[in-house]
């Protein structure tokens, strides 16, 4: 008897990005309502001035903790050029992020300058 297949859904989350000697990094982190949640980023596209990642989760098929479960995943993306945003698609719609350590891009750790 075959078991039924996993029911992907987009998901919701915050989002930061980093740029790093050779890759692209974009973390998503959020709160799903029970614990079960299976969450991960997907690379849609391999576009070097504009990649596109999803959020996604597989739902709980079984029981579950009826707690707040926080989440935190990251995807590494391959690029020797620098890239100022990416793009994140989730079940709130596209969402346009800067890029932490690329040339010109804009400070978002809030904190003090320091020389």
């Amino acid at each position: 008897m075959a078991g039924t297949q996993p029911q992907l859904e987009l998901c919701t989350g915050a989002y930061r990005a980093r740029q790093t000697a050779g890759s692209l990094v974009v973390f998503a982190e959020g709160i799903h309502p029970t614990s079960g949640f299976n969450t991960f980023l997907s690379c849609e596209t391999a576009s070097p001035d504009l990649p596109v990642f999803s959020l996604w989760h597989v739902p709980p098929s079984g029981p579950v903790m009826q707690v707040a479960t926080p989440f935190s995943v990251w995807c590494a993306f391959q690029t020797l050029r620098t890239v100022s945003r990416a793009l994140v698609k989730d079940a709130n719609g596209t969402h346009e992020i800067p890029v932490e350590g690329a040339a010109g891009a804009a400070r978002t750790d809030r904190g003090p300058l320091s020389f």
